[in-house]
C-alpha cells in the first residue's frame, strides 16, 4: 500500500509527487533503468489524482534556485526573496534583453511569497535590481495536468460583465456544469471562492482592491475556464 506522508511541508527542488514516487520505488526495485521508467509512470499517476505540490525558489547569492521549475497547474510556488533582490514578472522579450520592466503579474519585494493559480505556460521573472548586472533571472513553465482542461481567454462558453466591473461582476454559464467559481489576484491568490447556488449570478467585488483579477470556472467535467476582469472604482 502506497502511504502519503501526513504533513509533507514546503519542497525545494523536488516536489511532493516525485518524493512520494521516489520512495515508493526504492523499497520496489534496485535496478536504476527500471526505476526511471517507474518513476516518469507514477509521478503523472500521482499528478492526475490531485496531489498537489508547492516548489520554493529561494535567491542564493545571484541566483534563483531552482531558476527554471517546471510545476502542473494547480501547484504553489513560494518564493524566498533575499533582502537585496525581487522576484519580478516580465514580458519574453524582457527577458531576453536583461531588462527589469515589468508586466501585470507578480511582483514580489524581500521576504516570503506564496504564489497559486498561475496559468499554463511559461511564466518569466528577473530581480529588477541584478537582471541586468548580474543576469539574474528564471522560469516557471506551467503544465496542464492530465485528465484537466484548461481554457483561456474568450470562450463563448460563459460570459462575465460588465468588465471593468465597480460594485458587482455578474456571470452566464449557459450550460456548463460548474463545480466552484474562484476569484484570483494577479499574484496567484485566491481572493474569492463561491459555491453556485440557484439563480445565482452575481458576485459582489466591492471589498476587492482596484486591479486586474480571474475569473476562473471549475466544471464537473474537470475543465476549468479563466478570463480576465478588471476592478475599477
Amino acid at each position: 500500500m502506497l502511504r502519503v506522508p501526513a504533513a509533507a511541508g514546503k519542497v525545494s527542488v523536488y516536489n511532493i509527487r516525485f518524493r512520494i514516487a521516489e520512495n515508493f520505488l526504492n523499497s520496489f526495485t534496485k535496478n536504476d533503468f527500471m526505476k526511471k521508467v517507474l518513476l516518469s509512470i507514477l509521478t503523472l499517476i500521482l499528478s492526475a489524482a490531485g496531489f498537489a505540490a508547492t516548489i520554493t525558489i529561494s535567491t542564493p547569492g545571484f541566483e534563483f534556485s531552482p531558476a527554471n521549475p517546471t510545476i502542473n497547474f494547480g501547484d504553489t510556488i513560494v518564493f524566498d526573496v533575499g533582502s537585496i533582490h525581487t522576484a519580478t514578472e516580465v514580458a519574453s522579450s524582457t527577458w531576453s534583453s536583461n531588462q527589469p520592466t515589468p508586466v501585470t503579474g507578480f511582483n514580489f519585494g524581500p521576504g516570503s511569497h506564496e504564489l497559486t493559480g498561475l496559468s499554463v505556460g511559461t511564466h518569466y521573472f528577473v530581480c529588477q535590481n541584478h537582471v541586468s548586472s548580474m543576469f539574474m533571472k528564471g522560469t516557471i513553465t506551467v503544465q496542464a495536468v492530465s485528465g484537466i482542461k484548461t481554457k483561456t481567454g474568450e470562450s463563448d462558453l460563459f460570459k462575465i460583465f460588465p468588465n471593468p466591473a465597480k460594485d458587482n461582476i455578474y456571470f452566464d454559464v449557459k450550460d456548463l456544469d460548474v463545480k466552484k467559481i474562484t476569484i484570483t489576484d494577479i499574484e496567484g491568490k485566491i481572493v474569492k471562492e463561491i459555491s453556485l447556488g440557484k439563480n445565482s449570478n452575481k458576485i459582489s467585488i466591492l471589498d476587492l482592491a482596484d486591479g486586474e483579477y480571474l475569473f476562473s470556472v471549475y466544471t464537473k467535467k474537470e475543465e476549468i475556464f479563466i478570463k480576465k476582469f478588471v476592478k475599477k472604482n
